[in-house]
């Protein structure tokens, strides 16, 4: 049996990989490689052609690339292993004839054994844009549920809950939240938001297959940092980055600060808090409860003094436009604005600190009276803790 395949091998007419069909052997296979039990995933997609396997006793991704020779042909699929931790299996190659029904027969090499390739499709492709690399036939066994811990944790001497988890080679993949303590519908409507922004097993999952999917690569990281900056009786201010590399030209990345009112449970603008002659805010009625995606047109006499506090030093930040959108949050030295610029000089991000003596002026009467709330609940903190 093993001369005849290679006979035909010989005979086949030899097509580039970009040439050869895969139709035939997409989906996801179970069966042995050897005497290793295995789940290989094969697909043609419009992304291109790719392939992965993994050892079921291991459960650790090998990615299959066709070869860069011409040696596949039209009833023959050549796939070449590359595993980046060991450079070495580049050697590793997989020849595989036309199925038989739903069986598969072929040969692995690492250039000195070889053994026979056994497998059963479990599942066939319907979809020629959809590739099977990312389908629970082939990711189901490699995802386990993903532990949360939770820690106690204070700030300023209030006390709250700290939740973190991750997975994946080198925490590749991470998360940390936290939820106030306290009952109440106010308290859970707050720690319902903020778990929003807690990234669990699935989300990582999603992540991976999406590589697997699309682009035929398995890793992929995604990370979210959620921290409160500021918890006072009546406000919180909490920072947020979530960033995720799972497909695409450019890693995807959120930085932004949230103002929370702890007397209404919801999410707050601090804008509101300056009249029409420093800022006109124009409130948001879209689905979205994030009170940042206000509008708001930073009138001359506010701009000219953030500018004049902003002090862009450094010689590639001198001509950025002086027209930046502002965001803002309280903290305990003052209201912080951070210039909202474009990703290529976001690297000219600097926050800007106004201490709250020096933001009466531009306060509408409202603003005046929550900013001097939250000094004079600052100054009533320790020294240690302010």
């Amino acid at each position: 049996m093993k001369i005849s395949y290679l006979l035909l091998l010989a005979l086949a007419p030899i097509l580039s990989a970009e040439e050869v069909n895969i139709k035939a052997w997409q989906g996801v296979w179970q069966g042995k490689v050897g005497q290793a039990a295995v789940h290989v995933c094969m697909q043609q997609s419009s992304y291109g052609v790719s392939g992965a396997y993994y050892y079921d006793k291991y459960r650790k991704v090998i990615v299959l690339r066709p070869p860069e020779a011409k040696v596949a042909s039209a009833d023959s699929l050549a796939w070449v292993e590359r595993d980046d931790e060991r450079p070495k299996n580049a050697r590793n190659t997989w020849q595989l004839p036309l199925p038989v029904g739903p069986l598969l027969m072929g040969t692995w090499t690492d250039g000195r054994k070889q053994v026979v390739i056994q497998l059963k499709r479990i599942i066939s492709s319907s979809h020629d844009d959809i590739g099977d690399c990312g389908s629970d036939a082939f990711n189901a066994p490699l995802e386990r549920p993903v532990p949360v811990m939770e820690s106690a944790a204070e700030l300023d001497g209030v006390a709250y809950r700290y939740l973190s988890t991750s997975v994946g080679e080198g925490d590749s993949f991470s998360s940390n939240t936290f939820q106030l303590n306290g009952a109440g519908p106010t308290i859970q409507r707050i720690n319902s938001e903020l778990h929003k922004y807690f990234l669990g097993g699935g989300d990582f999952y999603d992540c991976t297959r999406s590589l697997l999917e699309h682009f035929g690569e398995y890793g992929g990281e995604a990370r979210s940092d959620t921290q409160p900056t500021l918890l006072l009786k009546n406000w919180l201010t909490v920072h947020v980055f979530r960033a995720d590399s799972c497909g695409g030209a450019h890693p995807n990345a959120e930085d932004i600060y949230l103002v929370w009112n702890l007397k209404t449970g919801k999410i707050f603008n601090p804008w509101f808090w300056f009249h029409g002659r420093s800022a006109k805010v124009t409130a948001n009625t879209g689905s979205s409860s994030d009170g940042s995606y206000n509008e708001v047109e930073v009138m001359d006499s506010l701009q000219k003094e953030l500018l004049r506090r902003w002090p862009r030093n450094d010689d590639d930040c001198k001509n950025v436009p002086v027209d930046a959108h502002w965001m803002l949050h309280p903290e305990k030295g003052g209201m912080v604005f951070t210039p909202s610029l474009p990703h290529a000089i976001y690297a000219c991000t600097e926050d800007i600190v106004m201490p709250y003596a020096a933001l009466k002026p531009y306060l509408n009467e409202k603003g005046k009276v929550e900013v001097a709330a939250i000094q004079a609940e600052i100054a009533a903190l320790p020294v240690k803790r302010r």
